[in-house]
């Protein structure tokens, strides 16, 4: 797919599909390393160089991060741009969010954490496509999950804390839907918040959070 920069989405016609799929995936994922994006959507058609094309224009965001806190390696990694969201939307007439110029400039840290939770979205849609599940949707934007419990331990009085899971997929199966909230821990988080996080989870879950937050009987933390 070489650059046409007159055309939407910079693409020859017979290529727009693939690039609005492309797109769109990265637009739901937030942040996928290089290697997997191509991965996923090379067998479809994707090209190395499309990728650069879309850089170079503007639609997409490539950077490099590291992974491994104690390796020295760095991956590269992707997301898509206002401007490319902008296109997007253009050419599909469906509304779509971009990570703002501010979520660019992260620390390498929190980017290795957003890039996980986009690897992780990257994979449910690779299965969904290829149809190994049934997937309902999936959404990696922790700001669109945050919801609260009440926690009451021993000895303390009750809290009120705020649950932010990573990301959220929801599945079907023969015994009807089936959802999953997604932390993802990359060592940087002591184990005993860790501890007291699932303890409110555990909470919530008991108190019929999944169906009152999530309209979903069959929802595992």
């Amino acid at each position: 797919m070489p650059l046409v920069a007159a055309t939407p989405l910079l693409v020859e016609p017979n290529d727009r599909a693939l690039a609005e799929y492309a797109l769109r995936v990265l637009a739901q994922c937030g942040f996928v390393t290089r290697g997997s994006f191509l991965a996923a959507i090379g067998p479809a058609g994707l090209l190395p160089q499309q990728i650069d094309d879309w850089v170079r224009g503007g639609l997409i965001f490539e950077s490099k991060v590291r992974l491994d806190p104690l390796a020295t390696q760095e991956a590269a990694y992707l997301t898509l741009t206002r401007a490319g969201a902008r296109a997007l939307a253009a050419a599909t007439g469906v509304r779509v969010e971009a990570r703002t110029p501010a979520m660019l400039r992260r620390p390498s840290q929190k980017r290795g954490h957003d890039v996980c939770v986009g690897e992780l979205g990257l994979a449910v849609l690779t299965l969904a496509r290829d149809r190994a599940i049934d997937l309902v949707g999936v959404e990696c934007d922790d700001k669109k999950l945050a919801f609260a419990v009440t926690l009451v331990e021993p000895g303390q009085a009750p809290e009120q804390l705020t649950l932010r899971p990573d990301a959220y997929l929801v599945a079907r199966s023969a015994m009807g839907s089936v959802g999953f909230l997604v932390e993802v821990d990359r060592g940087t988080i002591s184990p005993k918040t860790m501890a007291r996080r699932y303890r409110a989870y555990l909470a919530w879950q008991r108190d019929s959070g999944p169906v009152r937050d999530f309209g979903v009987k069959a929802l595992a933390p």
